[in-house]
């Protein structure tokens, strides 16, 4: 490769941003180049510089108005929403009444379920029944015989 290839890689190089066999294949060329180590040098001696500079002040207003943006604060109580743990609370008895009444169903075993029974039927007329007999209708009389 060429210089030129290397001069993009120099900046990743010095702030090891780079693969390790982009590190490595940079470093010979390195070794061998003597302008690719000026530029290096030249990189090197900006970042020194950058970093003996003073950082700006931020204006005090500035952070306050950031500060009341992002900071945060507890709201007052008529604000909070105390539906939430309510709801939670709710949902938590439902899922526990679910696990605790119900019944699995075991595969080949019969389900019983309990239905109202109707009473038997008399083998025998009981005798209010069979004495009874009526006077005015005389159709009745002789179905009854």
């Amino acid at each position: 490769m060429e210089c030129k290839d290397f001069e993009g890689l120099l900046s990743a190089y010095l702030d090891r941003e780079l693969k390790l066999e982009d590190q490595k294949e940079v470093g010979r060329h390195l070794e061998a180049c003597g302008r690719c180590q000026a530029e290096l040098q030249a990189l090197l001696s900006v970042k020194e510089r950058l970093r003996a500079q003073s950082l700006p002040s931020i204006p005090a207003d500035l952070v306050a108005e950031i500060e009341s943006q992002t900071v945060y604060r507890p709201r007052a109580w008529g604000d909070r929403r105390w539906w939430i743990p309510v709801l939670a609370l709710a949902g938590a008895a439902a899922g526990w009444s679910l696990f605790e009444f119900h019944k699995p169903v075991v595969p080949g075993v019969p389900l019983t379920i309990p239905v109202a029974q109707a009473p038997q039927r008399p083998t025998a007329l009981p005798q209010a029944v069979l004495a009874w007999h009526p006077t005015s209708d005389s159709d009745t009389d002789k179905d009854l015989q």
